[in-house]
C-alpha cells in the first residue's frame, strides 16, 4: 500500500532502513496489519532464499582455478611493477625481410645442421648493442641511496610461456656470445623452464628482459616491466605487409617491436632513440654481422 497506511513502530522503520527493506513490501501479521520485527526477520528470510536459490543455479555454470603458488607470484609481481614503477610505452616497426634471408642462409650453412636458429638471438643481441648505446636502459633504482644503478653485465630475460604461468629464464653475458651460442643457451633454458627444472640461479640477475608473443603475437602490446628493470621489450608477430619504398608499394615482411619503460629512470624520447638505434641492425642484419656471428 501507501506510505499512509503502513503501520509500524519508529523501530520497525529504523530497521527496515537499516537492512535496506521496502515496508510496503512486507505483510503486517500484528495487529490491525502493523508490521513487528517478527515480519521483517520472515521478510528477511524469504528474500535470502529466493537469492540463495539463484545463486545456486548460477553456482553450477561457473568453475573456480586456484590464484596461488606461481600464478600468484607473477600476479604480486606485476602488481608491485605497476605501483612501483610510471609506465610509458613506445611501439615502433621493423621491415625484417632481410633478416629472415639471412637467418635462412645460416640455418643451411654447416653450423645450422645442428644448431636451430630462431630470431631471438639476433633480437637479444641488437639489444645489447642499444643497451651499451642508452645505459640507464640496463639499470635499477637503488631508492634507499638515491642512486641509479647502471650495470655493466647484459644478462637479458626471455619470458617463457609454461603450463604454469610466465617464468622469466636469464641468459647471462649476452654481449660475449654471438648467435649460435645463443640459440643454444636458449633452447636449453626454455625447454627446463617449460618442463619445471629450471634452477634459481637461471631466473636471478637479469638487467633486461625480452617478452616474445611468439606466432600469436599479434600487432602491438604493452609489456608490463620485470621490476626492477627499468625497461622491457615484447616482439610481435612477422608479417607480409604493403609498406612504401621509393614512392612504390611493395609487399615486405614487417615486425612490431613494443617498449616500455620506467618514467623515473628515463623519458619517453630515449625509448626512440633507443628503437631507432636497434632497428637498422635488424633490417641491415648483412651490413652488421660482426655484431651477431
Amino acid at each position: 500500500g501507501s506510505a499512509g497506511t503502513i503501520l509500524a513502530t519508529p523501530a520497525v522503520r529504523r530497521m527496515a532502513r537499516e537492512r535496506g527493506i521496502d515496508l510496503s513490501l512486507v505483510t503486517g501479521e500484528g495487529r490491525g496489519g502493523r508490521i513487528t520485527q517478527e515480519d521483517l526477520e520472515r521478510f528477511s528470510i524469504g528474500e535470502t532464499r529466493a537469492e540463495d536459490s539463484q545463486a545456486s543455479q548460477q553456482d553450477t555454470k561457473i568453475e573456480t582455478v586456484p590464484y596461488r603458488g606461481i600464478r600468484k607470484r607473477i600476479g604480486d609481481h606485476m602488481v608491485a611493477s605497476k605501483r612501483m614503477a610510471p609506465h610509458i610505452s613506445c611501439v615502433d616497426e621493423v621491415d625484417v625481410t632481410e633478416l629472415i634471408t639471412l637467418r635462412e642462409k645460416l640455418q643451411n650453412s654447416e653450423k645450422g645442421k645442428q644448431i636451430h636458429l630462431t630470431y631471438l638471438p639476433f633480437l637479444l643481441k641488437a639489444v645489447v648493442m642499444g643497451l651499451k648505446e642508452f645505459p640507464l636502459l640496463n639499470s635499477t633504482i637503488d631508492e634507499a641511496n638515491g642512486v641509479i644503478v647502471l650495470k655493466k653485465y647484459y644478462n637479458m630475460g626471455i619470458a617463457t610461456d609454461t603450463p604454469e604461468g610466465l617464468i622469466v629464464p636469464v641468459v647471462q653475458d649476452v654481449d660475449m656470445k654471438n648467435v649460435w651460442d645463443l640459440a643454444l643457451e636458449v633452447e636449453k633454458l626454455t625447454e627446463t623452464t617449460r618442463t619445471g627444472r629450471i634452477k634459481l640461479q637461471d631466473l636471478k640477475d637479469g638487467t633486461f628482459t625480452i617478452t616474445s608473443m611468439g606466432s600469436l603475437g599479434g600487432i602491438s602490446g604493452v609489456p608490463i616491466i620485470n621490476y626492477p628493470e627499468v625497461a622491457i621489450i615484447a616482439v610481435h608477430k612477422i608479417d607480409q605487409k604493403p609498406v612504401v619504398r621509393g614512392g612504390k608499394i611493395v609487399i615486405r615482411q614487417m615486425m612490431n617491436l613494443s617498449m616500455s619503460m620506467d618514467h623515473r629512470a628515463v623519458d619517453g624520447a630515449v625509448a626512440a632513440r633507443f628503437l631507432h638505434y636497434i632497428i637498422p641492425l635488424l633490417e641491415k642484419p648483412e651490413q652488421h654481422l660482426s655484431t651477431f656471428v
